[in-house]
């Protein structure tokens, strides 16, 4: 699968430092900040048993204020939720 999902307007106030994304299947997963080039965050998600048999795989992830939210899943993944913590 290759796509672009785009979250305008996020808001993570005074910042935070990590992200998990909970997925099934096999791939990558990209995270940029605004309109730039500069990946904030990648996932790599190991293959699952099945479609439906999810993982959740985190990494750290810097970033604050209000902007815009690009994520970039590939491979044959099914992605189910992304959480920002710290």
């Amino acid at each position: 699968m290759r796509g672009t999902l785009l979250y305008r307007a996020c808001d993570f106030g005074d910042g935070v430092t990590e992200l998990a994304v909970t997925a099934a299947g096999a791939g990558e997963v990209t995270f940029f900040a605004g309109t730039g080039k500069a990946e904030l965050a990648r996932v790599t998600v190991e293959p699952t048993d099945g479609p439906y048999d999810h993982t959740t795989v985190g990494a750290p992830c810097h970033v604050r204020d209000v902007t815009d939210l690009r994520v970039e899943p590939r491979g044959p993944l099914r992605l189910a939720h992304v959480a920002f913590s710290g």
